[in-house]
């Protein structure tokens, strides 16, 4: 294995109303403990939606992941490809991924794409 992908979709203690799945954030959260403990490359994202995420959860979910060791973090701007239909209000071509600064002094390398 030459590395894994980790798709985080909210903070935590909100996991729920993103995925609609109690308890999904606990357990998201310990799998994620393990693969940081693990010593196995990875990329932690997150797929952002301002429709489901707002400035303020981007900037608590950077503090949790910092506090779990994390120092490389990517968020990268929601497309519709692969969506169902209407799931979520469609985002205009141009629009921005508007990461709060704030986010960037929790980690060494934080990418937006």
């Amino acid at each position: 294995m030459d590395w894994v992908g980790f798709d985080v979709k909210a903070p935590f203690d909100d996991y729920t109303r993103i995925t609609n799945v109690p308890g999904s954030g606990a357990r998201a959260e310990q799998s994620l403990r393990h693969l940081v403990a693990s010593g196995v490359a990875y990329e932690v994202r997150t797929t952002v939606h301002p429709a489901l995420l707002c400035g303020d959860d981007m900037l608590r979910l950077a503090q949790q992941l910092s506090a779990l060791g994390l120092t490389r973090y990517t968020m990268q701007r929601f497309r519709e490809a692969g969506c169902r239909p209407r799931s979520l209000p469609p985002l205009h071509a141009s629009a921005v991924l508007a990461v709060p600064e704030e986010c960037r002094a929790y980690f060494d390398e934080l990418s937006v794409r």
